[in-house]
């Protein structure tokens, strides 16, 4: 009798747990019924309401039936899963055609929520299609989401309209282009939000298709206008505000896998730290700002920056500005992801295809970025402020018009150790010159703040500029700053094909110089000549006497 009693005892305790349930519910937006039980096609719900009232628990899943439409509407559940039981959502029925996903056209619509992202929408809170936020073990699949204004059908749509306000509302900042009042701020497809709440564990997007995210696209835009974002925020509605009681918050095991964006206002997948994270990093109380040794179980010796973070396989099309922003992470990966146009409006603004900021021990490999356009940086690929220990390998960047790798920082935001090898450049730096109309490029640039850096084992080819006006090419630059120094180039193979002049390192102060070892690289094509004159391991002069290096405010020659 005892043993009995006992286990009666341990099968309440498994029921009360909730993970002999795993019960999957069916959401269908045409053929539903909120007073169904959800649990099966025929008794399905109909709204997004109705997944929202409920507390999901451990190995539930939610599926939703293939070619039905929410509008105005915003999927935030509720409830964890728990290790090796995570709650899934996906899709029924077919939708081999990604345009037959399900999909919530999220039509702007805000939570309400005042302060919910620091920095942001002070007053009606985010919108986005989906949001996770303070929950655990999340996996979701082969949902379709958009967020723009009706009567608007896609982001270009809404930009034209936006360029229209603009201009027949000068000098009204609610209508200008770089500066969209609020009402356009804390706009998304995915938000996943991790706020004063400790680890956020497993979440992964996986397969979705999020195109047409109508936010702020204005430089500094960095917290909206994102197809999937991913942010690490505390308690105070002031992003640049620490509160010492709040918890240390970060992400692990976050994963970005699949997903196929197109027509994204700002940028398509990021990952960030506002509040207590970012200003472990950049200053202490005093405002002296620091770069310590990276612990990543430390808190307080460094940011609670977000652990396991893979971002992989993803298709990116037509970005408004940058593609993909890992920042505030420890040793994430991201691979295999394809970049094809960004910074689209061509505007004044700063955007890269791919790259890291305030993160370690980042690899970067195996992704192919193209036609990043604008009148700022607009390269492939960037390595930025706060970074330790970042590989870029393996890569192919093609005709972006601010070149192939940037490489930014500041002296209070030293970047060090990183490494660029394996990558092949083709046709990078198509846009007119920094500081001459008639000169194209530069391939590499460099703009204070980066120390200890090695790029080896790179093919870097320029085909002939058919445009008669592009005389010139540049392709290393240092365009500003004292602590750009140790880099180094080796082994790498220059191709140029180009016909006009060649400015291939500027400038050439002997101080700027002196930062840079060149050892064991290869010069081919009609832009060098195979009797070149090597000063440092560089061209200086071809057979005819052309100079290849000069100082930034001089002519070719």
């Amino acid at each position: 009798m005892k043993n009995i009693f006992c286990i009666l005892i341990l099968i309440t305790c498994f029921f009360l747990n909730g993970y002999s349930q795993n019960v999957t519910y069916y959401v269908d937006s045409q053929g539903g019924n909120d007073a169904n039980n959800g649990t099966s096609t025929a008794t399905a719900w109909r709204t997004i309401a109705k997944v929202n009232s409920v507390v999901f628990q451990p190995g539930d899943q939610i599926l939703f039936r293939a070619g039905s439409v929410w509008n105005g509407a915003i999927l935030e559940p509720k409830g964890s899963g728990a290790p090796g039981n995570p709650i899934i959502i996906n899709a029924y029925g077919d939708y081999s055609n990604e345009n037959n996903k399900p999909r919530i056209n999220a039509n702007r619509v805000r939570t309400g929520n005042q302060h919910e992202i620091p920095g942001g929408d002070w007053q009606w809170g985010a919108s986005a299609g989906l949001i996770l936020r303070n929950v655990s073990y999340w996996e979701v699949y082969n949902l379709q989401i958009t967020n723009v204004i009706p009567p608007h059908q896609s982001v270009f749509d809404w930009w034209a309209h936006m360029r229209q306000q603009a201009a027949n509302n000068p000098g009204n900042n609610n209508f200008s282009i770089g500066n969209q009042s609020w009402s356009y701020r804390d706009v998304y497809g995915v938000l996943i939000n991790a706020r004063n709440y400790g680890v956020m564990e497993h979440i992964y997007i996986r397969n979705c298709y999020i195109h047409s995210i109508g936010g702020y696209v204005g430089r500094g835009s960095h917290n909206t206008g994102k197809g999937i974002f991913a942010v690490v925020s505390g308690s105070h509605q002031d992003p640049w505000v620490i509160v010492p009681t709040d918890t240390p918050t970060k992400f692990n095991d976050l994963r970005i896998e699949n997903n196929h964006l197109v027509a994204i206002s700002r940028d398509g997948i990021a990952t960030s730290a506002l509040s207590y994270a970012l200003n472990k990093r950049s200053r202490n109380a005093q405002g002296v700002y620091s770069h310590p040794i990276p612990q990543p179980n430390d808190p307080y010796a460094v940011p609670y920056r977000s652990t396991n973070v893979i971002i992989r396989g993803n298709l990116l099309e037509a970005m408004g500005g940058n593609g993909i922003i890992a920042a505030a992470t420890y040793g994430a990966l991201v691979e295999y992801n394809i970049v094809r146009g960004g910074e689209i409006f061509d505007d004044d603004e700063s955007s890269a295809g791919i790259w890291n900021y305030d993160a370690d021990n980042t690899v970067i490999q195996y992704n192919e970025v193209s036609g990043m356009m604008g009148t700022r940086d607009g390269q492939g690929f960037d390595i930025d402020y706060w970074t330790t220990n970042t590989i870029v390998q393996y890569n192919y960047s093609h005709n972006n018009a601010g070149g192939f790798l940037l490489m930014c920082s500041e002296p209070y935001a030293m970047s060090t150790g990183n490494i660029v090898r394996y990558n092949i450049s083709q046709n990078d730096g198509t846009r007119r010159g920094w500081n001459r109309p008639d000169e194209r490029g530069p391939v590499f640039m460099f703009i204070n703040g980066h120390t200890s850096t090695r790029i080896y084992n790179n093919i870097i080819y320029i085909g002939d500029d058919p445009d008669a006006n592009r005389r010139g090419y540049n392709i290393v630059r240092h365009q500003i700053g004292s602590a750009v120094r140790d880099i180094t180039f080796e082994n790498n193979i220059f191709i140029v094909e180009n016909t006009g002049m060649l400015a291939f390192f500027t400038p050439t102060t002997t101080s700027i110089r002196n930062r840079f070892t060149w050892r064991n690289n290869v010069f081919m094509g009609v832009g060098f000549s195979n009797n070149s004159t090597l000063s440092n391991g560089i061209p200086t002069q071809n057979a005819s006497g052309a100079q290849y290096l000069r100082d930034a405010a001089s002519n070719y020659f």
